[in-house]
């Protein structure tokens, strides 16, 4: 049952947050369960720097694109 929860959250959140993961909304959960004097935006605010880090990451770990070596246009190697 929870794992079904987390799934109907991910989906309806994905174009809103497409890397949101089931440890968000764990905290999230835990937060507003557990803690009163947190609104939710706080919550909200905290769970989106997360997912701002994780894209970071996710972006920088992506294999860059090699630029194509300029053409030597036939001259030989006169240094060997």
């Amino acid at each position: 049952m929870a794992m079904l929860c987390m799934l109907e959250e991910r989906r309806s959140q994905k174009a809103t947050y497409p890397l949101l993961s089931c440890s968000d909304i764990e905290v999230l959960l835990a937060q507003i369960l557990r803690r009163r004097d947190v609104t939710v935006e706080e919550v909200v605010r905290q769970m989106e720097l997360g997912i701002k880090a994780r894209q970071q990451v996710h972006r920088f770990s992506l294999p860059k694109t090699k630029s194509p070596k300029p053409a030597t246009a036939g001259y030989a190697n006169l240094t060997k």
